[in-house]
């Protein structure tokens, strides 16, 4: 049965046909309709069995379409929603931030990881914004080794607050030799010599 002939009428099939039908579509409709669908399902283990069986076949395939069905399924089902669409997909940082409001820290921080994976850089702006969503400090150092360059005297400041306690950025970005003037400047406008030393603070305040 196609989407149209099973969504023009699903509203006259008993539950056990109507889950027995979607399981055998062979082809899926917007997300919008699949969760018109799920409203008139009652059972939850029936709602999840379809939700993942129309996110196997792409019918969640954007942030918008996730957004549809966030309240419609348990936190377990949606974070399997978000992962699959995440997977294997360069995603923006405006895609980030909607899913980094929907899935688990744990969740946020595999997506996350797999793009760093895939070759994505963030810019120090684009990393303040994704840090707000992070609870794991390897990743967030991470993100920061792989900065997108150039950096500003600013920007070194601000993700220098970033890192957790203990770690400084002139460790963190030592071995990014397109970082070491930006880095030199910026330490010496905070009275360091630039060697990369953590005892170079003068101040004592770092």
């Amino acid at each position: 049965m196609d989407w149209k002939t099973f969504y023009d009428n699903y509203e006259s099939y008993e539950q056990d046909e109507l889950v027995q039908k979607f399981m055998n579509l062979s082809d899926f409709g917007p997300a919008k309709q699949v969760v018109e669908v799920l409203d008139e399902v009652d059972d939850s283990e029936d709602i999840r069995t379809i939700v993942l069986k129309a996110a196997e076949k792409g019918a969640f395939d954007s942030v918008e379409a996730i957004e549809e069905l966030e309240m419609s399924v348990s936190d377990e089902v949606l974070n399997y929603v978000i992962g699959k669409f995440a997977e294997g997909r360069k995603l923006s940082v405006d895609d980030l931030e909607k899913l980094g409001d929907m899935a688990s820290e744990k969740k946020f921080s595999e997506i996350l990881e797999e793009q760093l994976d895939l070759g994505v850089a963030y810019s120090a702006e684009e990393i303040e914004t994704l840090e707000e969503y992070l609870n794991n400090d390897e990743l967030l150092i991470r993100l920061i080794e792989e900065v997108k360059a150039p950096l500003s005297i600013d920007d070194i400041e601000n993700l220098d607050f970033l890192l957790p306690s203990g770690e400084h950025i002139d460790d963190v970005l030592a071995g990014r030799g397109d970082l070491a003037g930006a880095l030199l400047e910026w330490e010496k406008e905070n009275n360091m010599d630039g060697d990369f030393d953590d005892s170079d603070d003068i101040d004592g305040d770092y």
